[in-house]
């Protein structure tokens, strides 16, 4: 009797130490619903805030209605209306204190100290420029959501172009993108999750059905493996091995989750809630 006990005392061990590994995420705040439909959020780590892109309107429409704002880390307001003039800013990258934005057909470029917006780069056939992600050399890479013709842009040496389209994807529509040396990773329509090298362009599968509703946001988790949201609410944790764990599910209060930001060193989630006008802070156990 006293084996069996210290076998099952061993499994039940077992057990709660695999539970604990999973990672969890606790909500610390909502922000007030003063935004207009935001999309994506980024952290900037140089001066603490966070930037948030307001659609403001209809997601393809070009009525000059969209916005960014400027947010406290703990879902303080600081400046509603930093940026206006924009048509429906959604995916952000930073980089050189040089902040990019897609904007339906074009990428808008923002010193950030100034807070002016020097220059346009128009994407010649995009519909619904997406997410942003930027390599170390500066390459930026934004994804044309589109449903007739989808594609990934590049924009190198300051040219823009379409870097791959979509019978290279496979026809899959990307939006959320992640490049991580010399590979690009691509979250789809589909909910799988892609990787493009960047040299070749050759694009392998890295895992499929992430989710219920695709991938919106893709973030790395800082050791290998990522975090993703889909628009309708739900955030998830994708391990090294591939495993799909649900961080948390907001669909049943229609709290979105767009283009989500993770912080890595603060193990913190910015989620902007789209229709529920307000940005939302997690941390990730």
């Amino acid at each position: 009797m006293r084996f069996l006990f210290s076998v099952w005392s061993l499994v039940a061990l077992l057990a709660a130490t695999a539970t604990a590994k999973e990672p969890s995420a606790v909500k610390l705040w909502e922000s007030p619903a003063v935004l207009s439909v935001p999309e994506s959020v980024i952290y900037d780590h140089a001066t603490d805030l966070l930037i948030v892109a307001n659609i403001n309107g209809n997601p393809t429409e070009e009525d000059g209605n969209g916005f960014l704002s400027l947010m406290e880390p703990d879902g303080g307001i600081k400046q509603l209306e930093w940026i206006k003039g924009m048509n429906a800013p959604k995916g952000m990258g930073i980089h050189n204190r040089t902040l990019y934005v897609a904007d339906i057909d074009r990428v808008r470029v923002i010193d950030i100290p100034s807070g002016k917006m020097f220059k346009d780069y128009p994407a010649a056939g995009a519909h619904f420029l997406n997410d942003i992600t930027i390599a170390d050399n500066g390459d930026v890479f934004i994804s044309d959501y589109q449903e007739e013709d989808p594609g990934i842009y590049r924009i190198h040496l300051g040219s823009i172009y379409r870097w791959v389209g979509a019978k290279d994807l496979g026809h899959e529509r990307p939006n959320g993108l992640w490049v991580e040396g010399q590979s690009l990773y691509v979250g789809t329509k589909s909910g799988k999750l892609l990787k493009i090298d960047r040299e070749s362009r050759d694009v392998t599968v890295v895992v499929e059905k992430v989710g219920v509703g695709g991938i919106d946001g893709l973030m790395p988790d800082g050791n290998g493996g990522f975090i993703t949201s889909d628009w309708e609410g739900r955030v998830y944790h994708v391990a090294p091995d591939k495993a799909v764990t649900l961080l948390f599910d907001n669909t049943r209060s229609k709290m979105n989750a767009a283009d989500i930001w993770y912080d890595i060193p603060g193990k913190k989630i910015y989620v902007p809630g789209f229709f529920a006008n307000k940005v939302m802070g997690y941390q990730v156990k």
